[in-house]
Protein backbone atom coordinates (compact mmCIF):
# COMPACT_ATOMS: atom_id res chain seq x y z
CA UNK A 1 0.00 0.00 0.00
CA UNK A 2 2.72 2.43 0.97
CA UNK A 3 4.56 1.79 -2.34
CA UNK A 4 1.06 2.59 -4.23
CA UNK A 5 0.85 5.80 -2.60
CA UNK A 6 4.86 6.51 -3.22
CA UNK A 7 3.91 6.05 -6.94
CA UNK A 8 0.74 7.68 -6.67
CA UNK A 9 2.66 10.28 -5.26
CA UNK A 10 5.51 10.90 -7.61
CA UNK A 11 3.00 10.47 -10.26
CA UNK A 12 1.16 13.25 -9.28
CA UNK A 13 4.02 15.47 -8.81
CA UNK A 14 5.43 14.79 -11.89
CA UNK A 15 1.70 15.51 -13.72
CA UNK A 16 1.86 18.87 -12.14
CA UNK A 17 4.84 19.77 -13.05
CA UNK A 18 4.46 18.65 -16.54
CA UNK A 19 1.29 20.39 -16.77
CA UNK A 20 2.67 23.76 -15.39
CA UNK A 21 5.56 23.23 -18.02
CA UNK A 22 3.04 23.19 -20.60
CA UNK A 23 1.00 25.57 -19.50
CA UNK A 24 4.16 28.02 -19.53
CA UNK A 25 5.97 27.66 -22.68
CA UNK A 26 3.02 26.53 -24.96
CA UNK A 27 -0.39 27.29 -23.68
CA UNK A 28 0.39 30.43 -21.89
CA UNK A 29 2.23 32.30 -25.32
CA UNK A 30 -0.58 30.59 -27.70
CA UNK A 31 -3.80 31.15 -25.94
CA UNK A 32 -3.88 33.23 -23.24
CA UNK A 33 -1.44 35.74 -23.43
CA UNK A 34 -2.93 37.86 -25.77
CA UNK A 35 -6.08 37.46 -25.01
CA UNK A 36 -5.65 37.93 -20.69
CA UNK A 37 -4.87 41.30 -20.46
CA UNK A 38 -4.33 42.36 -16.74
CA UNK A 39 -6.29 45.54 -15.46
CA UNK A 40 -3.00 47.56 -14.95
CA UNK A 41 -2.18 47.72 -17.98
CA UNK A 42 -5.39 49.05 -18.78
CA UNK A 43 -5.87 51.93 -16.19
CA UNK A 44 -4.32 54.57 -18.27
CA UNK A 45 -6.87 54.31 -21.18
CA UNK A 46 -10.71 55.50 -20.91
CA UNK A 47 -11.49 54.17 -24.76
CA UNK A 48 -11.82 50.44 -25.60
CA UNK A 49 -12.37 48.68 -29.16
CA UNK A 50 -14.29 45.49 -28.84
CA UNK A 51 -14.87 43.50 -31.52
CA UNK A 52 -13.59 40.14 -34.00
CA UNK A 53 -10.07 39.90 -35.64
CA UNK A 54 -10.91 42.52 -38.01
CA UNK A 55 -10.88 44.83 -35.19
CA UNK A 56 -7.47 43.11 -33.41
CA UNK A 57 -6.38 43.70 -36.71
CA UNK A 58 -5.84 48.04 -35.63
CA UNK A 59 -2.23 47.81 -34.21
CA UNK A 60 -1.93 48.98 -30.14
CA UNK A 61 0.89 50.91 -31.75
CA UNK A 62 -1.12 53.23 -33.86
CA UNK A 63 -3.62 53.54 -31.42
CA UNK A 64 -1.63 54.76 -29.10
CA UNK A 65 -2.48 58.52 -30.66
CA UNK A 66 -5.83 58.23 -29.65
CA UNK A 67 -5.00 57.08 -26.60
CA UNK A 68 -7.71 53.77 -27.52
CA UNK A 69 -6.97 50.70 -25.85
CA UNK A 70 -7.58 47.23 -28.21
CA UNK A 71 -9.39 44.55 -26.23
CA UNK A 72 -10.40 42.86 -29.41
CA UNK A 73 -9.32 39.67 -30.37
CA UNK A 74 -9.86 36.55 -33.26
CA UNK A 75 -12.88 34.69 -32.78
CA UNK A 76 -14.74 37.33 -30.53
CA UNK A 77 -18.33 37.20 -30.83
CA UNK A 78 -20.80 39.80 -29.06
CA UNK A 79 -20.69 37.64 -26.03
CA UNK A 80 -17.39 37.43 -25.44
CA UNK A 81 -17.78 41.47 -26.55
CA UNK A 82 -19.94 41.85 -24.23
CA UNK A 83 -18.41 39.86 -20.99
CA UNK A 84 -15.46 41.91 -21.42
CA UNK A 85 -17.69 45.14 -21.46
CA UNK A 86 -19.13 44.55 -18.22
CA UNK A 87 -15.41 43.62 -16.80
CA UNK A 88 -14.32 47.07 -18.01
CA UNK A 89 -17.61 48.97 -16.47
CA UNK A 90 -17.38 46.76 -13.42
CA UNK A 91 -13.93 47.86 -13.09
CA UNK A 92 -14.93 51.91 -13.72
CA UNK A 93 -12.39 51.78 -16.93
CA UNK A 94 -14.72 53.10 -19.67
CA UNK A 95 -15.99 56.38 -20.94
CA UNK A 96 -16.14 55.62 -24.48
CA UNK A 97 -16.24 52.32 -26.65
CA UNK A 98 -15.94 51.49 -29.53
CA UNK A 99 -17.65 48.33 -31.23
CA UNK A 100 -17.63 46.49 -34.38
CA UNK A 101 -20.98 45.86 -36.42
CA UNK A 102 -19.57 44.68 -39.61
CA UNK A 103 -22.24 42.89 -42.02
CA UNK A 104 -21.52 39.48 -40.59
CA UNK A 105 -20.81 40.06 -37.04
CA UNK A 106 -24.93 38.61 -36.25
CA UNK A 107 -24.39 35.80 -38.15
CA UNK A 108 -25.58 32.62 -36.49
CA UNK A 109 -22.37 30.84 -36.78
CA UNK A 110 -20.73 33.49 -34.63
CA UNK A 111 -22.93 32.01 -31.87
CA UNK A 112 -20.67 28.64 -32.25
CA UNK A 113 -17.43 30.60 -33.19
CA UNK A 114 -16.34 32.49 -30.15
CA UNK A 115 -13.90 32.04 -27.27
CA UNK A 116 -16.01 31.09 -24.47
CA UNK A 117 -13.00 29.20 -22.75
CA UNK A 118 -10.91 32.72 -22.82
CA UNK A 119 -13.46 35.09 -22.26
CA UNK A 120 -14.49 33.77 -18.46
CA UNK A 121 -11.14 35.48 -17.86
CA UNK A 122 -13.23 39.01 -17.37
CA UNK A 123 -16.17 37.40 -16.18
CA UNK A 124 -18.50 36.50 -13.24
CA UNK A 125 -20.71 33.49 -12.90
CA UNK A 126 -24.04 35.36 -13.54
CA UNK A 127 -22.38 37.16 -16.81
CA UNK A 128 -21.03 33.78 -18.21
CA UNK A 129 -23.74 31.65 -17.33
CA UNK A 130 -26.21 33.89 -19.09
CA UNK A 131 -24.48 33.95 -22.51
CA UNK A 132 -22.76 30.48 -21.47
CA UNK A 133 -25.05 28.18 -19.62
CA UNK A 134 -22.38 26.67 -17.33
CA UNK A 135 -23.02 25.03 -13.44
CA UNK A 136 -21.11 27.19 -10.53
CA UNK A 137 -18.55 24.87 -9.64
CA UNK A 138 -17.64 23.45 -13.70
CA UNK A 139 -17.08 27.82 -14.15
CA UNK A 140 -14.92 28.13 -11.21
CA UNK A 141 -13.14 24.55 -12.31
CA UNK A 142 -12.55 26.73 -16.04
CA UNK A 143 -11.29 29.65 -14.78
CA UNK A 144 -8.95 29.37 -12.12
CA UNK A 145 -8.09 25.64 -13.14
CA UNK A 146 -8.27 24.32 -15.98
CA UNK A 147 -5.64 26.69 -17.97
CA UNK A 148 -3.03 25.68 -16.01
CA UNK A 149 -3.42 21.99 -16.99
CA UNK A 150 -3.70 22.52 -20.48
CA UNK A 151 -3.00 18.33 -20.57
CA UNK A 152 -6.16 18.15 -19.72
CA UNK A 153 -7.60 20.00 -22.86
CA UNK A 154 -7.54 17.61 -25.63
CA UNK A 155 -9.66 19.65 -27.58
CA UNK A 156 -6.26 21.93 -28.18
CA UNK A 157 -3.97 19.29 -28.52
CA UNK A 158 -3.58 19.36 -32.19
CA UNK A 159 -2.83 23.07 -32.18
CA UNK A 160 -0.36 22.27 -29.17
CA UNK A 161 1.39 19.59 -31.34
CA UNK A 162 1.45 21.82 -34.35
CA UNK A 163 3.04 24.62 -32.23
CA UNK A 164 5.43 22.21 -30.99
CA UNK A 165 6.49 20.83 -34.39
CA UNK A 166 7.17 24.23 -35.40
CA UNK A 167 9.18 25.61 -32.22
CA UNK A 168 11.48 22.07 -32.41
CA UNK A 169 11.61 22.54 -36.14
CA UNK A 170 12.74 26.65 -35.50
CA UNK A 171 10.18 28.09 -37.51
CA UNK A 172 9.31 31.83 -36.17
CA UNK A 173 5.92 32.36 -35.74
CA UNK A 174 3.97 33.06 -38.84
CA UNK A 175 3.37 36.96 -39.25
CA UNK A 176 1.03 37.90 -41.93
CA UNK A 177 1.34 41.80 -40.78
CA UNK A 178 3.68 42.87 -43.75
CA UNK A 179 1.98 41.14 -46.08
CA UNK A 180 -0.12 42.15 -48.65
CA UNK A 181 -2.43 40.66 -50.88
CA UNK A 182 -1.82 42.64 -54.00
CA UNK A 183 1.49 39.63 -55.27
CA UNK A 184 -2.30 37.87 -54.81
CA UNK A 185 -3.42 36.90 -58.83
CA UNK A 186 -7.10 38.66 -59.04
CA UNK A 187 -8.67 35.13 -59.95
CA UNK A 188 -7.34 33.75 -56.89
CA UNK A 189 -7.93 36.54 -55.02
CA UNK A 190 -11.94 36.54 -56.32
CA UNK A 191 -12.19 32.84 -54.95
CA UNK A 192 -10.77 34.03 -51.45
CA UNK A 193 -13.30 36.41 -51.25
CA UNK A 194 -16.19 34.40 -52.42
CA UNK A 195 -15.16 31.66 -50.05
CA UNK A 196 -14.99 33.92 -46.87
CA UNK A 197 -18.39 35.09 -47.74
CA UNK A 198 -20.00 31.92 -47.81
CA UNK A 199 -18.59 31.36 -44.39
CA UNK A 200 -19.68 34.46 -43.19
CA UNK A 201 -23.02 34.43 -44.32
CA UNK A 202 -24.49 30.81 -44.55
CA UNK A 203 -28.00 31.79 -42.96
CA UNK A 204 -30.56 34.58 -44.81
CA UNK A 205 -31.24 35.19 -40.78
CA UNK A 206 -29.22 37.25 -38.48
CA UNK A 207 -28.84 35.68 -34.96
CA UNK A 208 -31.36 36.21 -32.55
CA UNK A 209 -29.46 35.76 -29.32
CA UNK A 210 -25.99 38.03 -30.48
CA UNK A 211 -28.81 40.89 -31.94
CA UNK A 212 -30.25 40.78 -28.18
CA UNK A 213 -26.51 41.19 -26.55
CA UNK A 214 -26.10 43.53 -28.91
CA UNK A 215 -28.83 45.71 -27.87
CA UNK A 216 -28.15 44.72 -24.24
CA UNK A 217 -24.60 46.47 -24.64
CA UNK A 218 -25.95 49.82 -26.06
CA UNK A 219 -28.30 49.73 -23.02
CA UNK A 220 -25.34 49.37 -20.52
CA UNK A 221 -23.41 51.79 -21.93
CA UNK A 222 -26.52 54.06 -21.77
CA UNK A 223 -27.30 53.22 -18.15
CA UNK A 224 -23.18 53.69 -17.55
CA UNK A 225 -23.39 57.00 -19.22
CA UNK A 226 -20.63 55.55 -21.39
CA UNK A 227 -20.41 56.83 -25.46
CA UNK A 228 -20.50 54.13 -27.41
CA UNK A 229 -20.04 54.26 -31.30
CA UNK A 230 -20.59 51.73 -33.91
CA UNK A 231 -17.76 50.40 -36.19
CA UNK A 232 -16.93 48.85 -39.42
CA UNK A 233 -13.31 48.18 -40.84
CA UNK A 234 -11.69 48.57 -44.51
CA UNK A 235 -12.65 45.71 -47.07
CA UNK A 236 -10.84 45.33 -50.53
CA UNK A 237 -13.14 45.72 -53.53
CA UNK A 238 -13.04 42.10 -54.67
CA UNK A 239 -14.61 41.39 -51.16
CA UNK A 240 -16.84 43.55 -51.31
CA UNK A 241 -18.14 42.65 -54.54
CA UNK A 242 -18.31 39.18 -53.70
CA UNK A 243 -20.41 40.45 -50.82
CA UNK A 244 -22.57 42.39 -52.61
CA UNK A 245 -25.67 43.60 -50.37
CA UNK A 246 -24.93 40.45 -47.74
CA UNK A 247 -25.51 42.03 -43.82
CA UNK A 248 -26.88 41.32 -40.43
CA UNK A 249 -27.39 44.81 -40.40
CA UNK A 250 -25.57 45.27 -36.75
CA UNK A 251 -25.14 48.87 -37.98
CA UNK A 252 -28.99 48.98 -38.00
CA UNK A 253 -29.10 48.91 -34.07
CA UNK A 254 -26.39 51.26 -33.47
CA UNK A 255 -28.71 53.73 -36.26
CA UNK A 256 -32.47 52.29 -34.60
CA UNK A 257 -30.62 54.20 -31.51
CA UNK A 258 -29.60 57.32 -33.13
CA UNK A 259 -25.87 56.11 -32.09
CA UNK A 260 -22.92 57.14 -34.70
CA UNK A 261 -21.71 54.58 -36.92
CA UNK A 262 -18.33 54.88 -38.01
CA UNK A 263 -18.05 53.47 -41.70
CA UNK A 264 -14.94 52.40 -42.90
CA UNK A 265 -16.03 49.56 -45.37
CA UNK A 266 -14.51 51.73 -48.42
CA UNK A 267 -12.29 53.74 -47.54
CA UNK A 268 -9.53 52.26 -49.70
CA UNK A 269 -11.16 49.68 -51.57
CA UNK A 270 -8.22 49.56 -54.48
CA UNK A 271 -5.36 49.77 -52.38
CA UNK A 272 -4.36 46.11 -51.95
CA UNK A 273 -1.17 46.93 -50.18
CA UNK A 274 -3.10 47.92 -47.26
CA UNK A 275 -4.25 44.56 -46.76
CA UNK A 276 -2.82 41.45 -45.16
CA UNK A 277 -5.47 38.74 -46.83
CA UNK A 278 -8.98 39.24 -48.70
CA UNK A 279 -11.26 41.49 -45.46
CA UNK A 280 -8.20 41.64 -42.48
CA UNK A 281 -5.94 44.84 -43.19
CA UNK A 282 -2.22 45.14 -42.51
CA UNK A 283 0.42 47.19 -40.96
CA UNK A 284 0.27 49.92 -43.68
CA UNK A 285 -3.77 49.56 -43.55
CA UNK A 286 -3.79 49.78 -39.63
CA UNK A 287 -1.85 53.23 -40.18
CA UNK A 288 -3.78 54.23 -42.44
CA UNK A 289 -7.31 53.73 -40.58
CA UNK A 290 -5.63 54.99 -37.88
CA UNK A 291 -5.68 58.41 -39.49
CA UNK A 292 -8.64 58.51 -41.02
CA UNK A 293 -10.29 57.74 -37.77
CA UNK A 294 -8.46 60.57 -36.09
CA UNK A 295 -9.87 62.99 -38.51
CA UNK A 296 -13.20 61.44 -38.64
CA UNK A 297 -13.71 60.94 -34.18
CA UNK A 298 -11.91 64.99 -34.36
CA UNK A 299 -14.76 66.59 -36.34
Amino acid sequence: MKVFIRRLLYFSILFLLVNLLAYRFIAEPLLYKGYFIPKREMQNYRSFLLGDSHAKAIRQTDLEQLKIFNLAYDTDSYFDSALKLKYLLRNHLADTVYICVDNHTLSQYREDWTNRSRSLYYSTYKDYNKYYPIKHFDFWVKKNILPYFPLLQTKNSKLFKKYIISRLQGEAPRNYDNFDISTIPEEQLKARSVKRVNTQFPDEKQSEKLNNTLEEMIAICAKSDVAVYGIKFPLPTEFINAMGDKSYKADSVFVKHDLPVLDFTDAFPDSTHFYRDQDHVNYKGSEEFVRRLKHKISN
